[in-house]
């Protein structure tokens, strides 16, 4: 999960009306044989990807034959509670590749009651 300066924010805790998007990389890239297909980034919220309610509907975005994966939308500005994204690789039909599910990256937003806890995940 990243913040608009794009800074990986994972399993950290941000301010008020931050807004977080999801990027996703796939590796390795073998020569010859396309990544094409997609990656569908949910984003949850209320708690981690197990937990958390996700946002309907999820976005898909079509990954290049290179590899080229665009980041989610930004979700935000966030309130006070828990966030998540998952991302999941689907590759083309045909594909040398399998598909992959991500592991889920959380982000807690505190509220001002919670400031002098401690701001670490």
């Amino acid at each position: 999960m990243h913040d608009p300066s794009h800074a990986d924010i994972t399993n950290t805790s941000v301010d008020l009306g931050t807004t977080v998007h999801d990027t996703a990389t796939l590796t390795p890239d073998i020569g010859g044989f396309s990544l094409a297909g997609s990656v569908v980034y949910t984003f949850y919220r209320g708690g981690d990807c197990t937990t958390g309610t996700a946002d309907a509907p999820a976005q898909s975005v079509t990954v290049s034959a290179a590899g080229v994966v665009p980041d989610s939308s930004t979700k935000g500005p966030l309130a006070a509670g828990s966030y998540a994204f998952k991302a999941v690789y689907t590759p083309a039909a045909g594909s040398s590749y399998t598909g992959k599910t991500a592991l889920c990256e959380a982000v807690q937003r505190w509220d001002l009651g919670d400031a002098s806890r401690d701001r670490g995940a």
